[in-house]
């Protein structure tokens, strides 16, 4: 790039040379259109380099710069008074046309092969190399290499273009969650060389339609896992079954339009494969959609549903067919009776670790009685355990419960419990690390004050309104280390009041959360969230 002195005093700041005589300058670096700022120039403090569109000149061993090719000796370097070497481009041209000269390696690690500057720039993270393609055109081109985008997140599809395309052409892993992109961006993406490399897609929580499952469907072909989430526009996903040699995982949960239609065929079609299936909040999958699931998806791993509407004998399908099962979420048992909770038992494998059965309101007390029974003869033990809102556990139900290895517990609403089932509780399992039991008004926790719960982490006493301030601060200095969160959503630990649930993390869960990326899904998760239900099993 060429400027004239007087145009370099205007618009940058002239840095002097270094001691060893080094030409120094600043940089303008163009920026990857992911980022959001991309008007910002970068400026290094110390000795940037102006960069013009031609060939860098090197540097000889006695630090001269070298004539052109014709010798030319009117290319005189001069000096000014800041010690920038200024460059008389043209002999008739004596007034305001001196240059700066760049000199600069076009290599950003000029001593490094290529190899190993990819493998330093593999550790940083995606904002870091967008910072870092800002110093200099050597390393923007360089963290422009599409080898060190093979995951990328999406933010926003504001000025997203066919540069940002061509980085993205060997991208696998790629996070356009709550992006607001919409079904003309899925058709450019996936329609070029993205679509083919994609082994993970998250478009959760986009305003996409049934085009884009087309799209997707035809173009996307090697796609592993496919995360839909909150796409309430979506009516049809048969299109998806031409993802069948390798799909996986398929999260449709709170798609709301959803049917027992739009789901059969394609069922039919992933078949063995499909190891992962979510479909939490699709209301509108009756008894029938669950009978086909038991009927093609025998090979499930994990399964959420919605529940609304569900009945004994088609849940009871699914503990008989699917015996592979590790997970099984329901969030709305209402219409489920003591038959299911026996059936449970009469399938049950070791491989289910983590059981949710939310509004279970006509279970009744017998009937936990005989489930947990049930389980106590098998050994069997869970690693999470939702009972949340069914009303009609009891303390008696906990006395059958044997459960070495538990070690997050929902009891939120069950509001039968009282003061001694939450020292059993804590008694009998000791591995158990967060208790969920919002609104249970029967506690008052003065059974725990000279006690101590070396593995407990949470204890979630949201709403439960005998329990004083005082008592739990005294639970907290003897645990240290322990969140205990009050009536109003309050969180003490160690004694003081720390903040709120809604902004409180456990200590160091952040970090540990952080190097599994969005393959944990869940992400990080405040202290009281239910989703905490699902730590421990990655989808």
């Amino acid at each position: 790039m060429n400027v004239t002195s007087r145009e370099l005093e205007k618009d940058y700041k002239i840095i002097p040379a270094d001691k060893n005589n080094n030409i120094v300058t600043n940089i303008i670096s163009d920026e990857l259109k992911l980022d959001k700022d991309s008007k910002n120039i970068s400026e290094d403090k110390n000795n940037n380099i102006l960069e013009n569109k031609n060939n860098n000149i090197p540097e000889n061993k006695n630090n001269n710069i070298p004539e052109d090719k014709n010798n030319n000796k009117n290319n005189n370097i001069l000096e000014d008074k800041n010690n920038n070497i200024l460059e008389n481009k043209n002999n008739n041209d004596t007034e305001d046309k001196n240059i700066v000269t760049n000199i600069i390696s076009d290599r950003a690690f000029p001593n490094f092969p290529n190899e190993l500057s990819f493998i330093v720039l593999s550790h940083l993270n995606q904002q870091n190399r967008i910072k870092l393609s800002r110093v200099s055109k050597a390393f923007r081109n360089l963290t422009y290499e599409s080898i060190l985008w093979r995951e990328a997140i999406i933010y926003n599809t504001r000025g997203f273009g066919d540069n940002a395309l061509q980085i993205l052409k060997d991208v696998r892993y790629l996070d356009a969650r709550a992006s607001k992109l919409d079904d003309g961006f899925i058709r450019k993406l996936v329609s070029r060389s993205p679509g083919k490399s994609l082994r993970v897609l998250d478009l959760s929580v986009n305003e996409i339609t049934d085009k884009a499952m087309v799209e997707i469907g035809h173009n996307c072909q090697n796609l592993q896992k496919l995360y839909l989430e909150g796409c309430r526009n979506l009516t049809e996903v048969q299109p998806l079954r031409f993802l069948s040699p390798h799909l996986t995982t398929l999260i449709l949960s709170h798609c709301s339009e959803l049917s027992d239609e739009s789901i059969e065929e394609l069922f039919k079609y992933l078949g063995p494969n499909l190891i992962n299936l979510d479909l939490d909040g699709c209301h509108r999958i009756t008894n029938y959609g669950i009978y086909k699931i038991s009927e093609h998806l025998n090979n499930l791993k994990y399964l959420a549903i919605d529940g609304q509407g569900i009945e004994d004998n088609s849940l009871l399908e699914i503990f008989k067919k699917c015996r592979f099962l590790n997970l099984f979420s329901m969030s709305f048992c209402d219409v489920l009776t003591d038959n299911s909770l026996e059936g449970i038992i009469r399938y049950l494998t070791p491989n289910l670790r983590f059981l949710r059965l939310r509004k279970g309101s006509e279970f009744t007390e017998e009937g936990f009685n005989r489930f947990f029974h049930g389980l106590s003869l098998r050994n069997h033990s869970f690693y999470s355990l939702d009972m949340s809102e069914c009303l009609n556990i009891t303390e008696s139900n906990l006395n059958q419960m044997s459960h070495s290895k538990l070690r997050w517990l929902n009891l939120d609403w069950c509001w039968k419990l009282k003061e001694e089932s939450l020292y059993r509780i804590l008694t009998l399992y000791p591995e158990l690390q967060e208790i969920m039991m919002t609104g249970c008004n029967e506690i008052t926790c003065e059974r725990l004050l000279d006690m101590k719960f070396p593995k407990l982490k949470v204890l979630n006493l949201l709403s439960c309104r005998n329990v004083e301030s005082d008592i739990i601060k005294k639970i907290c200095e003897l645990n240290k280390g322990l969140y205990i969160i009050g009536y109003y959503g309050e969180v003490y630990k160690d004694g003081i009041q720390i903040g709120y649930n809604e902004e409180i993390y456990i200590e160091r869960e952040e970090i540990e959360l952080m190097v599994g990326g969005r393959e944990k899904r869940w992400g990080i998760l405040n202290i009281g969230n239910w989703l905490r239900f699902y730590r421990g099993y990655s989808i």
